[in-house]
């Protein structure tokens, strides 16, 4: 990293420029990392995490399914998700995205009311969403989790996908 600062130094790019390679190198070796850390780690071993200042109301769904990203909207492979009681927090349904980079819950038996989603991942700050289950919704929303590094200025969050295409 300090190789590489130097030499871009020397090549007098913008700091701009410098910036925005210097956080993408940062993202990349947390990816390499991440990958890494989970090895021999499985989703249900998972804790509750809530990083989020703010708490946007609850995403209305009887399914929950949707993708993964980093920050530079690459889909991420092995993060966690789970959905936890509300308030008690305790994991009751957990997944890790596949192959595809995709993730999908199975809520079945699970009783109507509200929950917490959580996407999980080492060194990236948790996003958490509250999820409102309701078995007779006619809601097929997708979410998208997004996912940021620890110590930037935003935390993970989770939004419902904006158009209306289906991810899955």
């Amino acid at each position: 990293m300090v190789v590489l600062v130097c030499f871009l130094s020397h090549v007098r790019l913008s700091v701009k420029k410098l910036g925005w390679i210097l956080r993408t190198a940062v993202v990349s070796y947390s990816l390499v990392f991440s990958a890494q850390s989970l090895h021999g780690q499985t989703c249900k071993e998972m804790a509750y995490g809530h990083e989020n200042q703010i708490d946007p109301s609850p995403i209305e769904l009887r399914q929950v399914r949707g993708k993964v990203l980093d920050p530079s909207g690459t889909a991420m492979p092995q993060v966690c998700v789970g959905i936890f009681t509300e308030p008690e927090h305790k994991l009751i349904r957990y997944a890790q995205t596949d192959e595809t980079e995709l993730f999908a819950l199975d809520m079945t038996g699970l009783p109507d009311g509200e929950y917490r989603f959580v996407g999980q991942v080492p060194h990236f700050c948790p996003a958490n969403a509250l999820i409102r289950s309701k078995s007779r919704s006619h809601h097929k929303t997708t979410l998208v989790v997004h996912m940021n590094v620890r110590g930037t200025d935003s935390c993970s969050y989770v939004e419902r996908a904006r158009n209306k295409k289906r991810i899955i």
